[in-house]
């Protein structure tokens, strides 16, 4: 989960949507080794990522929720499992 608290670390209010999935392909490369977050909610108003551990089979997933108004991110918060 490292790489992905990266992730939600790095997200900043103020952000666009599309500077938030720029952020997603720096850190999970499509030619990369990880696996990406799978998006959950992707509407006008939220934009949501889980993100199970690569090592581990089971229901263990870890949250990033991110409120939108016009386009930007106005909160971000990261749900533990």
């Amino acid at each position: 989960f490292r790489t992905y608290k990266q992730l939600f670390g790095d997200i900043e209010v103020g952000m666009s949507r599309a500077e938030v999935m720029t952020l997603v392909d720096q850190h999970y490369p499509s030619e990369g080794e990880r696996l990406r977050p799978n998006i959950i909610e992707d509407s006008d108003k939220k934009l949501s990522f889980f993100m199970n551990p690569e090592d581990s089979t089971g229901p263990n997933c870890e949250g990033i929720f991110l409120k939108l108004e016009k386009d930007a991110v106005v909160k971000k918060s990261y749900a533990r499992d």
